[in-house]
């Protein structure tokens, strides 16, 4: 059989359907398998709305689909509202321990202790805090991932999200010995969520701090592009390897270079979640110079 006769054939089944389909043949069955579809994707497909019997083949198993659908979407619901409960339940858990842990410590620290000892209640402290931090940046990165924190982005001043976030970390730096520079004046706005856009900002900072080099500077500057507003975020420090560039945003991810430096990796990771629920992006290179860039892109 030639391709001639095979294109005949077909195109005479379509008119055959076509035909039933005119007569009013196809036409209730085709009109019900799409009711059952258009109930399915818009979540309200009940299987008493239809009877088995009055349905033809491809109907029943249109609707056994949507039934499975429609099953399997309140088993993740179900999965969901117990991650919930479950990141609820480790905050409070963890919440108070680890508070009394710090607490004990400080008093500790104050009895007159001998130098020793003072040296090792200093690392409890030290390593209670780390595991604090850890542990509060698990529980938001959790309540970001499940939808429990709600990100509201709005239209927000650039300048004044910049220059809050930076003197939240001025401190910080200048116990580096490093300086924090906005190197842009004029303002611009966007639209993101001030509180939590300030929080990938600053998590971004705080990363330039830790892994830049003594008695340098971050700089900041901002740019407005015709559908968004690029942040980049300059530091010079350790430097990253083109090959880790896709890595970097991931969980816990640290660069070979920069593994015995303090961090649990999750911060960079947050920063791009904060800004992906906002419609945003962020991307790492270098510059001509050789610093290290990070790049947010914040839809205007």
């Amino acid at each position: 059989m030639n391709a001639i006769s095979i294109i005949t054939i077909i195109i005479a089944i379509f008119s055959i359907l076509y035909g039933f389909y005119r007569e009013g043949k196809l036409r209730k069955q085709l009109d019900t398998i799409n009711e059952i579809l258009d109930q399915s994707i818009s979540g309200s497909f009940s299987e008493s709305n239809y009877d088995e019997t009055t349905l033809s083949q491809i109907e029943t198993k249109v609707w056994r689909i949507a039934n499975a659908n429609e099953l399997e979407k309140a088993k993740l619901q179900k999965d969901s509202d117990r991650i919930k409960s479950l990141v609820g339940d480790i905050s409070h858990q963890t919440k108070t321990p680890i508070a009394n842990i710090m607490m004990y410590t400080e008093l500790l620290g104050e009895t007159g202790i001998s130098e020793e000892s003072f040296e090792y209640v200093n690392q409890i402290k030290l390593q209670s805090e780390k595991l604090n931090f850890l542990i509060q940046s698990l529980i938001m990165t959790s309540r970001l991932e499940m939808g429990i924190i709600e990100v509201k982005p709005v239209r927000n001043s650039i300048k004044e999200l910049l220059e809050n976030t930076v003197s939240e970390y001025s401190l910080k730096a200048k116990n580096y010995n490093m300086d924090i520079e906005i190197l842009s004046s004029d303002d611009v706005n966007a639209v993101f969520d001030m509180k939590w856009t300030s929080e990938a900002v600053g998590n971004i900072i705080d990363n330039g701090i830790k892994y830049g080099d003594e008695n340098s500077k971050i700089r900041i500057e901002y740019l407005p592009y015709e559908t968004f507003v690029r942040i980049n975020i300059k530091n010079d420090g350790v430097k990253i390897e083109k090959s880790e560039y896709s890595k970097i945003f991931q969980r816990f991810w640290r660069g070979r270079y920069n593994r015995d430096i303090e961090g649990v990796g999750i911060g960079l990771y947050l920063s791009r979640e904060i800004v992906e629920s906002q419609g945003g992006y962020i991307k790492v290179g270098s510059s001509e110079s050789g610093e290290t860039v990070f790049s947010v892109f914040l839809l205007k």
